[in-house]
């Protein structure tokens, strides 16, 4: 839904203070100590990865910015400026012209948030931070708009048509959402390891400790001596006044075609070849990556890199090497493949033994010499240790399609003019109905009834 506001030219001045004010709040914060180590992985995702900013720097490409693999097109940037600014007039009710908002500089503040995000989401994939699709399938979950309100089951077509309102199509979504997850868990993390300044557990321990002196008299009904009592007038205008208190709430009878898919799991039948491909298709996800502790070196040629590594060979500390070259060895403790950012390096490391020390690797910044620690074998999946878990996957999602069926010959029989009760007979789902209930679900004795949803509920009323 989007909602609409307008004010007068008059009003516009106070649109343009509203703007500044949230700027001058957003630079304060920018000088803070929360801010500085928030921004420390984006500065050194700068400083690896490179920003490429076209529309500052006029290139040609189509692509705004440019960081690593990822790539913002003018398209998306469009869709975020628009966002914005309308998320700005609805949070303040003042429409904000074009003009006005370049004026002020939301489309310069938009693409440098986008540059800071899309170069921290390059750092936390190379990292080799994901978001699995369960988290995906949960946080997608929380958002009701995409489903049943009937049902409690999710709607394909409600989901596109949300998408569609926004210029996102699924994929697209599921990238800028699986994105959002893991930047949050990243960042709440990161924050979560700081400490407080003293000067905050000082003034946490004087609210906590406050102690307070008081004095309190009671007031005895007797002391008030005898009432007089009320007029008819008087009566009326306090039932007027609590006519709520006096007044029954709805009640509502109805009935309820239930479309539930795990009422159809168990009767699911689940073929060896659904079985198979549904594994093959989740091997990689099931199976465990080999696992390398490594120490790498930094050299400024193939020379003092040969000369790194014969030192190693004769026994010496990697952290003893890199201290008389003025370097810092760089460590990697059981991290797979996947956590090494230079390919050329990655390739060293997993290719020696346990204890192993390479020559010198030309790799993207320059030579570095590569010492293998321990080495923690990789483990692929099987079939039998993942089979119950395919199983009930396989059968969810064939009573999901089950449901769904079912759900489309009770939609066609209903607008072709049956009834609830006749259409949900062709369809073969199960009917409830249910006595008179209030709004939040209590009966006429008013006590809560069992087996209704919020869903229903509000569906109901």
């Amino acid at each position: 839904m989007r909602l609409h506001y307008t004010a007068g030219a008059a009003q516009t001045p106070r649109a343009l203070k509203v703007c500044l004010s949230m700027l001058a709040f957003m630079r304060k914060f920018a000088k803070s100590w929360l801010a500085l180590v928030l921004f420390v992985p984006l500065m050194v995702g700068f400083a690896v990865f490179g920003v490429n900013n076209d529309i500052l720097g006029g290139a040609s490409s189509n692509n705004v910015v440019e960081v690593g693999g990822r790539k913002v097109t003018a398209f998306d940037f469009k869709r975020e400026f628009d966002s914005y600014k309308e998320q700005l007039e609805q949070r303040f009710q003042q429409p904000i012209t074009m003009e006005l908002a370049q004026q002020q500089g939301l489309d310069r503040r938009v693409l440098e948030e986008l540059a800071y995000r899309e170069s921290l989401d390059e750092l936390l994939s190379r990292m080799g931070l994901r978001a699995s699709d369960k988290m995906f399938e949960d946080e997608l979950r929380k958002a009701p708009v995409f489903f049943d309100s009937v049902t409690g089951e999710f709607d394909p077509q409600k989901y596109a048509q949300a998408l569609g309102q926004r210029n996102l199509t699924p994929a697209i979504f599921k990238g800028i959402l699986t994105d959002e997850m893991r930047r949050n868990q990243f960042v709440a993390a990161a924050v979560a390891g700081l400490r407080a300044p003293r000067a905050y557990s000082a003034i946490g321990g004087l609210f906590a400790l406050e102690q307070r002196d008081l004095a309190y008299f009671v007031i005895d009904p007797k002391s008030i001596g005898p009432v007089t009592p009320p007029t008819d007038a008087e009566v009326n205008a306090f039932i007027k006044q609590n006519a709520n208190q006096w007044i029954l709430p709805e009640f509502r009878a109805f009935t309820v075609v239930r479309f539930n898919a795990r009422d159809y799991e168990a009767g699911v039948t689940v073929t060896e070849a659904e079985i198979q491909k549904q594994f093959d298709f989740l091997k990689d996800s099931f199976s465990k990556p080999e696992l390398r502790s490594v120490v790498q070196i930094p050299a400024k040629d193939a020379a003092q890199a040969t000369a790194i590594a014969a030192r190693l060979r004769k026994g010496e500390s990697p952290t003893a090497v890199a201290k008389s070259l003025g370097v810092a060895a760089v460590s990697f403790d059981g991290k797979p493949r996947s956590a090494f950012f230079d390919p050329a390096i990655a390739s060293a490391a997993f290719s020696l033994p346990q204890g192993g020390i390479s020559g010198p690797v030309k790799g993207q910044f320059g030579f570095a010499v590569v010492m293998v620690g321990s080495v923690t074998p990789g483990q692929t999946a099987t079939l039998a240790e993942h089979r119950e878990e395919i199983v009930a996957k396989i059968r969810k999602d064939l009573a999901a399609a089950k449901i769904s069926e079912m759900s489309k010959v009770y939609e066609d029989a209903h607008e072709l003019g049956s009834p609830l009760a006749a259409a949900a007979a062709k369809a073969g789902a199960p009917v409830a109905t249910y006595a008179p209930v209030t709004a939040d679900g209590r009966g006429q004795d008013g006590k809560p009834v069992a087996g209704i949803s919020p869903q229903i509920l509000k569906a109901a009323f």
